[in-house]
């Protein structure tokens, strides 16, 4: 009877222990790389408007591989259209509806998880319909690129369009401001 109690507290203990383990990778905080990113590097340079829909995208690259669980936005109050594009294929791995209420702050919605290389270059697009207030965050005294913990922006452009997962027709990019501005969640491998 001792040796089966002892057997039992043992594969207990063996087992509590795999489940706490399994317990901690799961709950791995997300990180907010783009809002961590401007509040280290960047300064709030106010609102602009333009006549026609635009996409800015967000030229990024993350140092160590993970997962993309909610893409955001901060601008103008409305809602935006959002895709985040693998550079290579210029494939729309996933797209997203986003609603702005205060636009003091980001607002994120939940996507299916993406995984994101070590490394690997991505877009990251935001629509801004005409007439929306396009909100516009500068640096004083760096220029892109900018690497800020896990993760590297190269740059924002922009280009006319009226669909977010358009990126073909660049004409003009930003070397010193985050623009639009798309968002997301990162949770690190």
């Amino acid at each position: 009877m001792k040796k089966t109690t002892k057997l039992f507290a043992i594969t207990a203990i063996a087992a509590t222990t795999l489940f706490s383990a399994c317990k901690k990778e799961e709950e791995k905080p997300a990180t907010k790389p783009v809002e961590e990113t401007m509040a280290a590097k960047f300064e709030d340079d106010g609102f602009g408007t333009r006549s026609n829909s635009s996409n800015y995208i967000m030229t990024f690259r993350a140092g160590n591989a993970g997962k993309i669980t909610h893409l955001g936005a901060r601008s103008g109050a409305g809602t935006y259209n959002l895709a985040l594009i693998d550079s290579s294929s210029l494939a729309v791995l996933r797209t997203a509806s986003v609603t702005v209420t205060d636009s003091t702050k980001f607002s994120y919605s939940d996507v299916e998880d993406i995984d994101i290389a070590a490394n690997k270059t991505y877009y990251l697009s935001i629509n801004i319909p005409a007439g929306k207030n396009t909100l516009f965050y500068v640096m004083d005294t760096e220029q892109f690129p900018v690497t800020f913990n896990n993760f590297t922006f190269y740059n924002t452009l922009y280009m006319e369009s009226t669909d977010a997962g358009d990126i073909s027709n660049e004409s003009a990019f930003y070397s010193k401001s985050f623009a639009g501005i798309p968002g997301f969640l990162f949770v690190e491998n």
